[in-house]
């Protein structure tokens, strides 16, 4: 529930709406219509309507500047959720939105703690997300931002075989170095719930602005995960097992490194090079970051200032029931009781 105060902003466009994290956010803003109006920018209209509800205005267009400012005259906020091998389009996003008066920009961060710029050397694509804040802070005494750190996306993960690893209906997983490694994970409507609630007052919009928002839903490792999916899995007296992949962190990051390395050719082309061995280099070495803070970009739960959840009022979860609505989302709890 937002607080009763009346929000700062009204008109909140997002692109990029039909992607992982995307329809989390329209949800958790469009579920309060007395506060929000909520659109989305997408190539592909019959896509979006298929995933929302009537509520949601939808802006079609081909990213150019003039259907951009069309679909951002009136908006309050925009919010990216691009994908990251599209990030540096979003320095044309920004410019559209400061011509059209926008309040807040909110870039496609949504992932591990992108802030520090000698963190570079361990994901070479970094630079690009670093890029585009400090892009936005160029022109933020005409548009602010907020930078949200959400470390994985867990329920995500557990609900499509194979990300990050981890295949529940095969029973098989990766896991990196001992598996005891803390990292931080948030609940794709926890992040829904971060976004709305800091756009709501006025107080929170100031607290936001220009800065980087960090929360979570749990600080877990690897093996705490394997053990509450097998504990729920069991829970009718069986006794299934996961079989498990052990990975070394260093290893396969410093060949995904040698992989980006030779595709890499620079910020003109980075969505063209986004693809094929770039690509399965990249999503090798965020899975590092992720799962084993390679890097040191995901534990930060324990940095200088700590999280913002309570400051946004987010409620604390429970790992046992974000695992059991995975478990039944896929259809593996049938015929158990409670």
């Amino acid at each position: 529930m937002l607080p009763p105060t009346a929000s700062p902003v009204k008109d909140i466009i997002i692109i990029g709406a039909t992607g992982s994290i995307g329809p989390a956010l329209v949800h958790a803003l469009a579920s309060h219509s007395a506060r929000f109006h909520v659109s989305i920018y997408t190539r592909s209209a019959s896509k979006a309507r298929g995933q929302f509800s009537d509520n949601v205005t939808i802006h079609v267009g081909d990213y150019s500047n003039t259907s951009l400012l069309e679909a951002f005259t009136g908006q309050d906020v925009v919010i990216s959720t691009i994908t990251t091998f599209s990030t540096p389009q979003q320095k044309q996003i920004i410019d559209v939105a400061v011509q059209a008066g926008v309040k807040r920009f909110l870039p496609s961060e949504f992932g591990i703690d992108t802030s520090d710029p000698t963190k570079a050397e361990y994901l070479p694509i970094l630079p690009f997300k670093q890029g585009i804040v400090d892009y936005l802070k160029t022109k933020q005494d005409k548009l602010s931002w907020s930078a949200f750190i959400t470390g994985g996306f867990l329920d995500w993960t557990l609900s499509k075989p194979g990300a990050f690893g981890y295949n529940i209906p095969s029973l098989t997983a990766n896991i990196y170095d001992s598996g005891n490694t803390p990292h931080e994970v948030t609940n794709i409507k926890q992040i829904g719930r971060a976004v709305a609630v800091s756009l709501s007052t006025p107080a929170l919009f100031s607290a936001t602005t220009n800065q980087y928002i960090y929360i979570n839903s749990f600080t877990i490792t690897q093996n705490q995960l394997i053990a509450e999916l097998e504990n729920d899995l069991n829970s009718d007296g069986g006794d299934k097992k996961f079989t498990i992949t052990h990975k070394d962190s260093k290893r396969q990051a410093k060949e995904a490194q040698e992989v980006l390395m030779e595709s890499m050719k620079g910020e003109g082309d980075f969505v063209e090079a986004a693809s094929g061995s770039y690509a399965r280099g990249a999503v090798d070495l965020i899975e590092c970051a992720v799962l084993a803070d390679y890097g040191g970009m995901n534990h930060y739960s324990k940095r200088e200032g700590g999280l913002w959840n309570e400051r946004l009022g987010l409620p604390k979860e429970k790992l046992a029931e974000t695992v059991r609505q995975a478990l039944e989302g896929l259809g593996m709890l049938q015929g158990r009781r409670g």
